[in-house]
């Protein structure tokens, strides 16, 4: 993951700015809920397993939200990951 280039790409979008941070953040919290599902299935920490847990439960209601948001301010379909 390249994080200073996505805030690059981010500070430097076309309007609306809205658009492209859902835009943007969409597919970066689907990444985290791909990331945590490994730590999942793998970590041998509880710690790590709980926390896997909560960035899970927590972007993908965040998730949700974007794609409400997005359909109802901009239409379409979210873009995908």
């Amino acid at each position: 993951m390249d994080m200073t280039g996505e805030v690059q790409a981010l500070c430097a979008a076309p309007e609306p700015f809205d658009l492209a941070f859902i835009d943007a953040m969409i597919p970066h919290h689907q990444s985290a809920v791909m990331m945590a599902q490994v730590a999942l299935q793998n970590g041998t920490h509880q710690e790590i397993k709980d926390l896997a847990q909560a960035i899970v439960d927590a972007q993908q209601r965040e998730i949700g939200e974007m794609e409400s948001w997005r359909a109802a301010w901009y239409g379409g379909t979210p873009v995908a990951a």
